[in-house]
């Protein structure tokens, strides 16, 4: 069966046209994508699928995240050109597809794989023929659904084990990609996201503390907190200070799990989460995230010996994204939208990709794996920020502040204006669009909470490296 490309421009009417996937409302000096970028960002797209391992490096231990910048670049208003020349730099590090799996990967076997990198040709095989010849019309969400969901395996505790039990390995990019799938409604980047899910498949242990806690009725804490309040408590307990140094990022999350277990639950029952009060706990998980990944990203450039730790607090960021765009058509968070009719009619007509109890689930596994990765990286104070943090020091400065849109556009015109690193001292790693494009969703996002113009000086400082002279 030929390779088909299914990115459509009238799933949510005018999606390609906003800055995200669910319509927040687009700043007016961002440039709005054109129908020539669209179309370029297809073409490149279908070529990153079709040629480029979605693993990279020869041990197979970094993920393909060119789709990630890509679509990210576009949303911003890059042209075709700015489009193309990013992907010629970006394939240089990737790895071309080989039939390379020891063995086809099938229905009755599939399972059996899971966490082997070695048979991510086979799976990538494998989802593609499932979704293509899904009976419901090439509708990659089912399938995403299915395989994400189904029970394959029951831990010691008789948890139920399943694909989304584990989309937090490899860098958390299986999720990240999973939600740029979602918010161009691509079933080539959703079996992608299914293959990443299914190679760098790790649960870090933590669906053992949900078995055990259950987040629910089962242990109640006395008094809930919010998650800016938890994260402080969890920065000075030092209990924690034992923490040794690690050989690598995913043996100390485990390390972390396994030793402070009790521990790790007392937190993470303390926020409640529940599908009366998502909406609120994923405007509060976002600012947090948003303090959190952002003082790694400073931290990344100075402190290279750690950049693989520090890498992953600033992935936790676009995780939350991703998360919030999937949560789009299971939940109430579309009220944010100026699109909410539009996009309701089309939940009520499509399959969503995981269900609201699933969704659930997966938002508290992230707050599990926030904790477990904040305790592991040796929990680092985001109380130095170059800026200011607190509402109240950002209301009284606020009035000082131009135009917040006029600002957004000053910002994606130093990141778009950009030249080929080689050439010029001005360069961008394919991570600040990335961020860039989730500082500017958490602006529209958390609107009420009245620090808009926060986020986009935290963008800013992204975009020009300097701390002083913020306009």
């Amino acid at each position: 069966m030929g390779i088909r490309f299914s990115v459509t421009t009238d799933s949510l009417g005018d999606s390609f046209q906003n800055f995200d996937g669910i319509g927040l409302k687009r700043p007016a000096d961002l440039p709005f994508p054109t129908s020539q970028s669209r179309k370029k960002l297809v073409q490149l797209l279908l070529a990153n699928h079709h040629n480029y391992n979605v693993l990279c490096s020869e041990d197979r231990s970094s993920q393909n995240i060119l789709s990630h910048v890509l679509v990210s670049l576009y949303y911003l208003g890059a042209s075709p050109d700015q489009l193309y020349s990013s992907y010629e730099m970006l394939v240089e590090n990737l790895i071309e597809w080989e039939e390379d799996s020891p063995q086809e990967v099938t229905l009755e076997d599939w399972h059996d794989f899971i966490g082997k990198k070695e048979y991510s040709r086979g799976f990538f095989d494998f989802y593609k023929e499932k979704i293509q010849d899904d009976d419901s019309g090439n509708d990659w969400k089912k399938t995403a659904h299915y395989f994400l969901t189904e029970v394959f395996d029951k831990g010691k505790g008789s948890e139920e084990i399943c694909l989304l039990s584990g989309i937090f390995g490899g860098s958390i990019n299986a999720l990240i990609h999973l939600g740029y799938a979602a918010e161009i409604d691509s079933w080539e980047l959703a079996s992608e996201a299914l293959t990443l899910a299914s190679t760098e498949y790790c649960t870090y242990g933590i669906d053992k503390i949900l078995h055990k806690q259950t987040f629910l009725d089962m242990t109640v804490a006395e008094v809930f907190y919010n998650p800016l309040e938890l994260l402080t408590h969890v920065q000075k307990d030092n209990r924690f200070n034992s923490i040794v140094s690690i050989p690598t990022i995913d043996i100390g999350i485990q390390t972390t799990v396994d030793t402070y277990q009790d521990i790790i639950i007392d937190y993470t029952k303390s926020l409640n989460i529940t599908a009366d009060n998502i909406d609120t706990v994923l405007q509060e998980l976002l600012h947090m995230t948003v303090l959190v990944s952002f003082k790694s990203y400073i931290d990344y450039d100075t402190k290279k010996n750690h950049a693989n730790h520090i890498s992953l607090l600033v992935q936790l960021l676009p995780a939350l994204h991703a998360i919030i765009e999937i949560g789009t058509l299971v939940t109430n968070i579309h009220n944010h939208t100026k699109n909410r009719n539009k996009i309701q009619r089309f939940i009520e007509k499509n399959q969503v990709v995981v269900s609201e109890s699933c969704f659930l689930t997966l938002v508290k596994n992230y707050w599990v794996f926030f904790i477990a990765v904040y305790i592991t990286v040796g929990r680092p104070s985001i109380g130095n920020l170059p800026i200011e943090v607190t509402l109240s020091e950002m209301k009284d400065k606020q009035t000082g502040f131009p135009n917040e849109d006029e600002i957004w556009g000053e910002i994606i015109a130093l990141l778009l204006e950009a030249k080929h690193p080689e050439k010029d001292e001005k360069k961008y790693d394919g991570t600040v669009f990335i961020m860039v494009r989730s500082l500017l969703f958490a602006s529209r996002y958390l609107c009420g909470f009245k620090l808009s113009y926060f986020y986009a000086k935290l963008a800013w400082i992204m975009a020009t490296g300097k701390t002083e002279n913020i306009p």
